[in-house]
């Protein structure tokens, strides 16, 4: 569970470096799923996983308003 975490979060992140709108809005939101189930298994607690997908997500929102 932990290294399809880190998959997730890095691969979105790379998408989002890259500049590819379209596929870095999926991966954000498939990366947001991934880190809400590693809450409910215990791996992260809950205000950690709130901070990553606030971290993404604000680096997505940076990117489409460009």
């Amino acid at each position: 569970m932990k290294t399809s975490l880190k998959k997730a979060v890095k691969e979105a992140l790379a998408l989002i470096s890259a500049g590819s709108k379209k596929e870095a809005k999926d991966k954000v939101q498939s990366a947001v799923s991934v880190i809400d189930k590693a809450v409910e298994n215990g791996i992260l607690h809950k205000n950690t996983a709130a901070r990553k997908k606030s971290r993404l997500v604000l680096k997505l929102n940076k990117l489409t308003k460009k």
